[in-house]
């Protein structure tokens, strides 16, 4: 596979700071694929200290104006370019006011 930007396939991963979508981003970096990553945090800091890591937008995926901001970044990233894939891993869960995640039977 040659290793140009240009011909590298692209993936978005949303929800890509830790665990099933930071794995998932990780294995497809590591496949030759370009990365967008989003998540409501800035870049996580294993992300940053990879040179190959693509591109990071913070983006809150249920605030209309962060959505929207983030389309408008994630087009510029693309350019002319084509978008090979969707892994959409972000969740939303409730928390309590001292951000403890809620359950089923307290949520």
């Amino acid at each position: 596979m040659n290793d140009t930007s240009e011909d590298r396939k692209t993936l978005f991963v949303t929800g890509a700071s830790r665990g099933i979508g930071h794995a998932t981003a990780r294995t497809f970096l590591d496949r030759g694929l370009r990365i967008i990553t989003c998540l409501r945090e800035d870049t996580p800091p294993e992300c940053g200290r990879d040179p190959y890591w693509t591109c990071h937008i913070p983006t809150n995926l249920g605030d209309a104006d962060s959505l929207a901001n983030f389309i408008e970044a994630a087009n510029e990233e693309l350019g002319d370019g084509p978008l090979h894939g969707l892994i959409n891993n972000a969740v939303m869960s409730p928390k309590t006011p001292y951000k403890e995640c809620l359950g089923c039977l307290n949520g």
